[in-house]
């Protein structure tokens, strides 16, 4: 058995595949496994995968109907048994590290930790910038539990992002996306962002190993479906945060309210969240005596101090824009001084 199973999504476009695949045979790190799911294309992937079996590991699931990238996932990811794993976008490729520095260096050598993952690069309509075209948590190499980042803006991709399949069975693996995904009848169009979702999870188990280095590509179409449906997208991460709230059995309640005022500030209000905090405690119900408890008040001080750390961390790293902090410094000041009750 493979140490590592590389589930590899594909639905058309055969010259990225082969690209894919180049990267992945030129890893250092071999004992893996690759499953290549042909999504019922129209561009089968049978020749590219044909040139590649001589170099790597390969299987080939061709599917008889057209059930979106997830459900597909499901599928796979129950027939596989690796104890990590990692689900590559065909257009998307490692740098010769990826594995060497994600993997073994980070979660091998790191065996507490429940994911590790790795910076970037974007290639946006044929040009690579050293960039996500993301918020990103300004954090050195090594562990970090990232949850409160993950709820604020996740960064982490499922390319270069990889887990261990015990922490991740443990907090419900993709059944559960699929299951959260499901209200009513299942819309492969219409999900919730389950990167975010399962990266958040697993920081309920273990911490994450991050690599502050680029070390993939990943490519941003200007015509795929998630940027032509921008209003979905949002909705996706909406669905996410109201999912992180629902899930009383597994985040803690100052998670869960976190990500309730994540939706409440930046994604609903267009206002900041340490703003939104403040309305919450003092502007609504829960400052009403009637609804008031000491489990709440307690809540206050410690979520406050997570929005000042967590906001502080992160900065912008998009092509063609410096890459400053979000946290600008009177803010921060202001911050700091409301949490000592000076204003």
């Amino acid at each position: 058995m493979a140490k590592l199973d590389v589930i590899l999504t594909y639905y058309g476009q055969p010259a990225y595949l082969d690209r894919c695949l180049a990267s992945v045979a030129a890893q250092d790190f071999h004992d893996l496994k690759v499953h290549v799911i042909d999504d019922f294309s129209n561009e089968p992937a049978s020749s590219v995968v044909e040139k590649w079996r001589r170099r790597i590991k390969l299987k080939h699931y061709r599917s008889d109907e057209n059930l979106g990238s997830l459900l597909q996932i499901q599928r796979m990811y129950s027939l596989t048994s690796a104890p990590y794993v990692v689900v590559l976008n065909h257009d998307d490729e490692w740098h010769s590290d990826f594995l060497a520095t994600t993997f073994e260096d980070g979660l091998l050598k790191n065996p507490g930790c429940s994911f590790s993952s790795s910076l970037y690069c974007s290639n946006i309509d044929g040009e690579v910038v050293d960039a996500t075209n993301h918020l990103v948590a300004s954090c050195e190499s090594g562990i970090h539990n990232f949850l409160f980042h993950i709820i604020f803006s996740n960064w982490l991709q499922f390319s270069f992002t990889i887990f261990e399949r015990e922490a991740f069975d443990a907090v419900g693996g993709f059944d559960r996306i699929v299951a959260a995904s499901s209200i009513g009848k299942f819309d492969k169009n219409r999900l919730l962002a389950g990167d975010s979702y399962s990266w958040a999870r697993l920081s309920t188990v273990g911490p994450a190993f991050f690599v502050n280095e680029r070390c993939g590509t990943k490519h941003h179409h200007s015509d795929s479906f998630g940027a032509r449906n921008k209003e979905l997208h949002l909705e996706e991460v909406i669905s996410f945060n109201q999912r992180v709230f629902a899930d009383v059995d597994i985040f803690e309640d100052d998670a869960r309210y976190f990500s309730l005022l994540v939706i409440l500030s930046r994604l609903t209000q267009g206002k900041s969240i340490f703003d939104a905090a403040e309305d919450l405690f003092e502007k609504s119900l829960f400052s009403d005596p009637q609804y008031a408890s000491q489990r709440f008040v307690n809540m206050r001080p410690k979520i406050l101090r997570k929005i000042v750390d967590v906001l502080d961390d992160f900065r912008h790293d998009f092509s063609g824009k410096p890459k400053r902090k979000i946290l600008k410094s009177g803010d921060k000041e202001r911050y700091e001084l409301h949490m000592q009750g000076l204003v």
